[in-house]
């Protein structure tokens, strides 16, 4: 007897009956048949009541380690969950501060580029003072070449 046609989703009582009382076997002797059949059909449900009964006890016994499992996670969650807002509120934080500081930051560095453009205009001008001063010895001392290579140097400074 082939039960793989009891698992199949269109599955047709009636017709399943019609196709097996069709065989030369029902035909030549209908009691036997159906009795057999019957058996058949008996110990076919007997073994899906043993199966559906061994996987309900699986169940039941499996029902608490599985309900011990959710709570643990469940508390696994709320840990994290705590977690996360932790973390979150140090990023806050971390941001704030760094914010604070990046403001500082800039500051600093404005005044660092207003030094250093200072320092380079004093440099320049001390330059030109030790220039004007090279300058008005060499006038004094009357060399023409003298004077007109500094002030080429100069004009190229």
């Amino acid at each position: 007897m082939d039960v793989a046609a009891f698992s199949e989703d269109n599955f047709e009582v009636k017709e399943w009956i019609n196709k097996t009382f069709k065989s030369t076997e029902a035909q030549e002797n209908r009691d036997a048949f159906v009795s057999s059949l019957v058996m058949k059909l008996q110990l076919y449900v007997q073994q899906v009541n043993s199966a559906l009964e061994d996987t309900s006890q699986q169940v039941l016994q499996s029902l608490p380690r599985v309900m011990r499992d959710t709570e643990v996670l469940y508390q696994e969650a709320l840990i994290l969950r705590e977690k996360m807002q932790s973390v979150k509120q140090e990023i806050a934080k971390v941001e704030q501060d760094t914010g604070q500081s990046m403001a500082t930051l800039e500051r600093i560095d404005k005044l660092k580029t207003e030094l250093q453009a200072a320092k380079q205009a004093l440099h320049e001008a001390d330059n030109w003072t030790v220039l004007a001063t090279d300058l008005e010895e060499v006038f004094e001392s009357g060399d023409i070449e003298n004077i007109s290579t500094k002030l080429v140097s100069m004009q190229q400074s």
